[in-house]
């Protein structure tokens, strides 16, 4: 709102509106300093703040359900997932229905993070997307060096008429999650298939230097 503190380092943004959703533009802005949700009306001149949205931990990047009804904002510090209910039509806008939390679970239980990592307690929760089908959530933990993602169920809500989000039990990737694992090792190797590369161009170009050759064109 005009003058009033907020909104201090901005992390990142998504928009709703346009199309079938209507003329009206709206911004969703992650701070990161004042842990808060900055909603921005894109169609004034010039835009204007409406609403502020506190959440637990420090928001970092955000997505949006297909209908544009829902926020899932992926937070560091409190290691979760904000769902932040941004349907116009409730009376509830603009508050957080829901927080999931994507930290590993304690030593011992069903995935758990390995010993050697149990003395990291921080997840650094730093990403989130939803799957094409909406069914599943998936989160980037970058402390932890894994991803977590959750079972999402929708539900009729007959009260209100709306279609809303049930979360379900939380599953993290192990080795047993063969897909995922692939695309991990996938990653990595072409990595390191470029970084062999650039090796092997500058074995090669010292090769060239120590023998007197004239060198090319670098990378």
């Amino acid at each position: 709102m005009p003058g009033t503190p907020g909104g201090e380092f901005p992390f990142w943004v998504v928009v709703t509106g346009g199309g079938t959703f209507g003329p009206t533009y709206t911004a969703y802005v992650s701070s990161i300093r004042d842990r808060e949700i900055d909603v921005v009306n894109l169609s004034l001149t010039p835009p204007l703040v409406t609403a502020r949205i506190d959440v637990k931990g420090q928001p970092n990047k955000m997505t949006l359900n297909k209908a544009q009804t829902l926020l899932y904002v992926a937070e560091d510090q409190s290691d979760t997932v904000e769902v932040i209910d941004i349907n116009a039509t409730h009376a509830t806008v603009n508050t957080v229905h829901e927080s999931i939390p994507v930290i590993a679970p304690p030593a011992g239980s069903a995935g758990a993070m390995p010993p050697a990592l149990a003395q990291y307690t921080g997840a650094n929760t730093n990403s989130v997307t939803l799957s094409a089908d909406e069914t599943r959530l998936y989160v980037t933990n970058g402390n932890q060096n894994n991803v977590c993602f959750r079972l999402v169920r929708l539900v009729w809500n007959f009260s209100s008429h709306d279609c809303c989000s049930e979360s379900l039990p939380e599953r993290r990737v192990h080795d047993q999650d063969f897909t995922l694992l692939l695309v991990s090792l996938s990653v990595v190797w072409r990595f390191a298939d470029v970084r062999m590369r650039q090796f092997e161009h500058s074995r090669s170009r010292f090769e060239r230097l120590s023998s007197g050759g004239r060198l090319g064109p670098t990378l």
